[in-house]
């Protein structure tokens, strides 16, 4: 994803200075804010400028991750992967302490030890900060069983076993946790995803939602990207909505109805423009 988005820059352009400049002025760069820290500092290194020593010790203030949830864990061992010593020990050992305790039963993970249920979306963050922190991801054949199970009737998936709504940000999470474990995407679950896109050229996170947006957009592609689809019939539809989510103050937005840049979006626009990149 930060390969990609680091080609994504290059289309900027004239545009990359003013986006440096947004990106930069962002609350959370550095602290304290772990989960838009991360963007932050993916957007920069997509823009030329790694993290230096400000951004790490304002990682440090979060000690070895044990008061963080998972989400705010992944997202330090993120962060601290892209920093020029890499994941401290301390951090790793963490991480692999919770992998393990949100094993759950069925072979995926969960968000906390005590969920009853494994979630897409919990694999997908313990596979990524497992990856992160250079550690080895057991059980991929259970963990994507099940995933599996969590597929729904018309070919996409909801976050866990037994619901009945397929999302996308799950479809995609189950896409690329095939492809982590080396196995093809599931073709039902490519083919949902290209009926998420709208005349416009974005994606919308699920067939109810009224308006595409540029992070279901920027999944879409990436998933895309990552099953080798060919998605150049959509490519013009799709860079003109992204780059009509562009605001003057360097950054970009979620959608067409919202004019509220953030770095989140921000680091999503230069996924999309990446992903979209002949």
């Amino acid at each position: 994803m930060l390969a990609l988005a680091t080609r994504g820059a290059a289309h900027l352009g004239a545009a990359a200075e003013r986006v440096r400049r947004f990106v930069r002025g962002r609350p959370g760069n550095a602290a304290p804010d772990l989960y838009y820290t991360m963007f932050g500092i993916d957007c920069r290194l997509a823009l030329g400028e790694p993290p230096g020593a400000a951004d790490a010790a304002g990682l440090r203030a979060f000690g070895d991750g044990s008061e963080l949830d998972t989400v705010h864990l992944a997202c330090l061992a993120r962060c601290w992967s892209r920093c020029p010593d890499g994941v401290p020990e301390s951090v790793r050992g963490r991480v692999r302490q919770r992998a393990a305790a949100c094993r759950a039963p069925d072979g995926g993970y969960r968000l906390t030890a005590a969920a009853q249920r494994s979630s897409i979306y919990g694999g997908f963050l313990l596979v990524s900060a497992l990856q992160d922190a250079g550690l080895a991801v057991p059980g991929m054949p259970d963990l994507l069983a099940a995933v599996e199970a969590a597929r729904v009737g018309d070919g996409g998936y909801a976050d866990e076993p037994g619901r009945t709504a397929a999302a996308m940000n799950a479809t995609v999470g189950a896409v690329l946790l095939h492809r982590a474990a080396g196995v093809a995407a599931p073709e039902r679950a490519m083919e949902w995803i290209r009926s998420r896109h709208r005349p416009g050229g974005g994606f919308a996170a699920t067939p109810a939602a009224p308006l595409p947006d540029l992070v279901s957009t920027a999944t879409a592609l990436t998933a895309w990207k990552a099953a080798g689809a060919d998605f150049a019939p959509l490519r013009a539809e799709c860079l003109d909505f992204v780059e009509g989510l562009w605001d003057e103050q360097g950054g970009f937005a979620a959608t067409p109805a919202d004019d509220t840049p953030d770095v989140e979006y921000t680091f999503h626009a230069l996924l999309s423009f990446g992903c979209l990149m002949p």
